[in-house]
């Protein structure tokens, strides 16, 4: 036992040799303290008494820089005194090739007219430009026309006649589409690259919940936060619809808090793994409770009374909101660490430098208070950003590997300028595993060396050696005016189906319910025992009130008891603040009363052979009747449908036909993009006139393509640069 004793005395005077003989007077304490600080090492306090949180400051200090530790105050304070970081290296006049890989690290490729601006710069010249384009920067992105004018995208999800003819596919390709034009035209692609970083780093998937409004928001929020503040970006998590559904959020409760969030917010987003407790995921997913997304619209949506509203324990710390869950996670230590390990592997290696140069970035980072263009700063800073060793430490991914080399080449590729070119794009990025908006996991895409482990790399050769083939003997793009004649025609028909449309609402009498079309949902197949139907009505005006949305369940047993009970989460705008009684009394009524629509259109919905349920349904009317109601015009139904579409063949029906979201758009996102595309200015450059171009500024294509390898390859040699192993990295 007295053996044990003294080993372990033994190992705590070696373990902290500082502590037992530092004996500092408190000018000289405050001196050291407020050094430590400066340096990132907090002594918990600079006020000249030395204690136990001075001393493990000290400590961490010593053991991040690698110093021998000591305890004469003089020589600490020589020391403390002595670190500097020497910047010197961007005083060095950028060449030609530094130029070139400069900017194909902090873009996508390495555009020849970007390229010529930095030669004969210094290098902290040429990151000054940079920076101040993206501070300055305001995102012009090609919003798709849907996603600011379409307030419910209405898809008839629950109706299995129509749902066929109403995906959503369109909605999908014209965000990707969207995406990547801004690759291909933007004049600041340091921004791209830093969204593409983020969309990656806060990864959704797609194609995971089929919520078209919600992933725009989410690329929304991530565009308009790309070169802002990165704490706003973190914080914006606990709003994105996309996030909320993709991590089941949305449907946590009190009794059962999910954890998916809670987790993931430490864990992928802010802290990494190891660096918090279960405790700490529970106490915020119960913070999380109610953050949810009301499914009509796809908007963020607190439901109040899924809350729990409490003070909540986190990092041993009581807190009560998501401000104060934002501060108290930014100032754990290894806040900083992680975000900086992420960022030195996307831009200068991927293997991770000294503890010395990561805690420099963390203390930067802060310094500068997380706005992200001075983060980008930080990494291009770097001495390691400049040095020869870290050349080809990268790879590209597929993304890069491929708009990479439209804009080195400025072609884009064997394919046609139009829906083929897109299409083939992604093809080429889902077959090396980079689904644009669909990445495999929460984890997001592959990373590193994973994108060219097994037959990764031979395919990426392969397809992209197939997509810029004929480059030297490529003809003029074809010009799309019939396309383009043909996609505005059925755009026209669109506008005058909208026209008609808002003609029926503004003959809408104030005390007639009026809605542009309905789905039905039978859940219970046959309604023998009990019945369970939920009704959407679509675009709905009741008086001076209107509704994208507004779903309701009917529920109970055949001929007896009915429950009429409006779902929140599916109906916008939300009904729970309907303050006018009396509106609220006649919006019931008016539900009930389009039972008789939905009964006398049975025959174009599921219902068609749904006796029992037709007989709930007129049970459920007869409570309220179906009395015509005065207006100034005379005598009209109580309620009126606009459009129909019919889920059987053969059945005629004098109403308009319904256009769902996916058709009332698809016209003009093919317009849009044959648009866009038709006068990108890469169509007209035939690779003469571009080899021209380089020999007047003295540039190669060889040292464009592949400017850290000497190959003497000639321009017609394109090919065999292209497909070099080298070009790979960057």
């Amino acid at each position: 036992m007295v053996k044990k004793i003294i080993l372990c005395l033994l190992v705590l005077f070696m373990v902290s040799p500082i502590v037992a003989q530092t004996k500092w007077d408190k000018e000289n304490s405050f001196k050291v303290q407020n050094k430590l600080l400066e340096l990132g090492f907090d002594p918990k306090g600079v006020d000249g008494v030395w204690g136990k949180n001075s001393q493990k400051a000290l400590n961490q200090f010593f053991n991040i820089y690698q110093i021998e530790p000591s305890s004469e105050v003089e020589l600490v304070l020589n020391i403390l005194e002595g670190i500097k970081e020497d910047d010197s290296h961007l005083d060095e006049v950028m060449t030609k090739k530094d130029a070139i890989r400069f900017e194909k690290r902090i873009g996508f490729g390495s555009p020849v007219d970007r390229v010529v601006r930095y030669i004969g710069l210094t290098r902290r010249e040429a990151i000054d430009l940079v920076i101040d384009e993206l501070k300055n920067y305001e995102d012009d992105f090609n919003w798709p026309e849907w996603t600011y004018k379409a307030k419910s995208v209405f898809l008839l999800k629950n109706s299995n006649n129509i749902a066929t003819r109403c995906k959503n596919i369109n909605f999908k390709k014209s965000l990707q589409n969207s995406i990547l034009l801004s690759l291909y035209k933007s004049s600041v692609p340091q921004f791209e690259k830093l969204f593409v970083f983020w969309l990656d780093h806060f990864s959704v998937a797609y194609d995971a919940y089929d919520m078209p409004l919600a992933y725009a928001e989410h690329l929304n929020i991530i565009r308009s936060n790309t070169n802002r503040n990165f704490l706003n970006l973190l914080r914006s998590t606990f709003s994105d619809p996309a996030m909320l559904v993709y991590l089941n959020n949305d449907n946590s409760i009190p009794k059962a808090p999910n954890e998916n969030l809670a987790r993931e917010f430490l864990e992928l987003f802010s802290l990494g793994e190891g660096n918090y407790s279960e405790k700490d995921i529970k106490q915020i997913a119960r913070m999380l409770t109610g953050y949810s997304v009301n499914e009509a619209d796809e908007k963020f949506q607190i439901i109040d009374e899924n809350r729990i509203r409490d003070k909540f324990t986190v990092f041993s710390k009581q807190i009560k909101t998501l401000d104060q869950l934002i501060n108290i996670t930014s100032s754990q230590p290894s806040f900083g660490i992680f975000i900086a390990e992420k960022m030195y592997k996307e831009y200068v290696n991927l293997k991770l430098p000294n503890r010395r140069v990561l805690h420099n970035i963390k203390i930067a980072f802060k310094k500068a208070s997380f706005e992200i263009p001075e983060m980008l700063r930080i990494i291009l800073s770097l001495n390691d950003f400049w040095e020869p060793e870290n050349k080809l430490t990268l790879v590209k991914s597929p993304l890069e590997l491929l708009i990479g080399t439209i804009h080195n080449l400025k072609y884009f590729g064997n394919s046609q300028i139009g829906n083929k070119h897109l299409d083939s794009v992604k093809n080429f990025l889902s077959n090396n595993n980079q689904d644009l908006i669909d990445p495999p996991s929460i984890e997001g895409w592959p990373t590193g060396l994973e994108w060219l482990e097994g037959q990764y790399l031979e395919n990426r050769i392969k397809k992209t050696e197939a997509f810029f083939k004929n480059y030297l003997t490529r003809k003029e793009q074809p010009k799309f005016k019939n396309t383009i004649k043909k996609s505005y025609e059925n755009t026209l028909e669109i506008k005058k189906y909208q026209k008609n449309l808002q003609k029926f609402f503004d003959e809408t009498p104030y005390n007639q319910l009026a809605f542009e079309s309905f789905v039905i949902n039978d859940s219970s197949k046959y309604c023998n025992k009990d019945c369970n139907l939920k009704i959407t009505l679509h675009n709905v005006k009741l008086g001076k009130k209107k509704w994208e949305n507004i779903s309701f369940h009917l529920s109970g047993i055949p001929y007896y008891d009915m429950v009429l009970e409006i779902f929140r989460r599916q109906s916008s705008p939300d009904l729970k603040n309907l303050k006018d009684v009396g509106i609220s009394n006649l919006l019931n009524r008016r539900l009930l009363q389009s039972l008789k629509l939905v009964i006398d259109l049975k025959g174009h919905t599921e219902l068609h052979n749904r006796h029992n349920t037709v007989k709930y349904l007129k049970k459920s009317l007869g409570t309220v009747g179906f009395k015509k109601i005065k207006t100034d015009d005379g005598l009209v139904d109580p309620v009126k449908i606009f459009s129909l579409r019919s889920g059987r063949v053969g059945i005629p029906t004098t109403y308009p036909f319904f256009y769902c979201g996916a058709e009332k758009y698809h016209n003009q996102i093919l317009l849009d993009e044959y648009i866009a595309l038709s006068l990108f200015p890469y169509n007209n450059i035939s690779s003469n006139e571009y080899k021209a171009k380089l020999d007047k500024l003295g540039i190669s294509l060889s040292e464009i393509l592949l400017p850290d390898l000497d190959l003497s390859l000639q321009f017609k040699d394109y090919n065999a640069m292209i497909t070099h192993e080298g070009y790979q990295l960057k």
